[in-house]
């Protein structure tokens, strides 16, 4: 194995929360009484970035106290942890590795609230060295916070890292970090855009990512 260290997003990288985060930002607007109803592929898309940029997104409103209201509000009501799922083969990868004496670690946007809460029920804990949420670190991906605070939480350096990610927010913290990084098409990016990135792999899925890990 060439990596001692592999770094996972988690949205449309290992775990899908679409329907609860879509519930969850409609009756957040709702109670801010905003008129704004974005469809689920809207919010979909929106995945990835911090929750107040998700709100600005949707409504184009900038306001610094309602971008937090939002964030309040639908940490309040968000299911995420009861209703998010792993992305096939994402247990499988993290098991392997794991038994290979690779350390691993998931690094999010999401709350610690929520995040900790999803890993510990999708049975995820005892194959993490680290978990790193969105308000563990100053600034959110594709600013390498979060990453390089993994990796000091694993005790390794960026050359003996791969990062996994599904966006170009997610290339661009890796070489920001300087770490390798490879992508997933199974969120809402296509493998022609990760082109403008140093990338070791581009895999349409968790199963062909390990297979080429294991190969090399």
């Amino acid at each position: 194995m060439r990596y001692k260290a592999v770094i996972f997003d988690f949205d449309y990288t290992l775990g899908d929360a679409t329907d609860p985060i879509v519930g969850a930002a409609l009756d957040a607007l709702e109670k801010m009484g905003r008129p704004e109803r974005p469809t689920r592929e809207e919010v979909r898309l929106s995945v990835g970035h911090p929750l107040e940029e998700c709100y600005s997104i949707y409504t184009g409103d900038r306001d610094p106290a309602r971008r937090e209201e939002f964030t309040v509000r639908f940490r309040d009501v968000s299911r995420e942890i009861e209703d998010s799922v792993l992305l096939p083969g994402a247990m499988e990868i993290l098991t392997h590795l794991r038994q290979a004496g690779v350390k691993l670690a998931i690094v999010s946007t999401k709350g610690r609230r929520h995040l900790a809460g999803i890993t510990a029920r999708l049975g995820l804990d005892p194959l993490l060295t680290a978990l790193v949420a969105g308000g563990d670190v100053p600034a959110a991906k594709p600013d390498p916070a979060g990453l390089n605070l993994a990796m000091e939480k694993m005790g390794v350096a960026a050359h003996q890292t791969l990062y996994v990610g599904d966006t170009v927010i997610d290339a661009e913290a890796a070489l920001r970090a300087g770490t390798a990084f490879a992508a997933v098409t199974t969120g809402t990016t296509e493998a022609p855009a990760f082109c403008n990135f140093p990338s070791v792999c581009i895999a349409p899925d968790l199963e062909t990512l390990e297979l080429w890990l294991f190969a090399r």
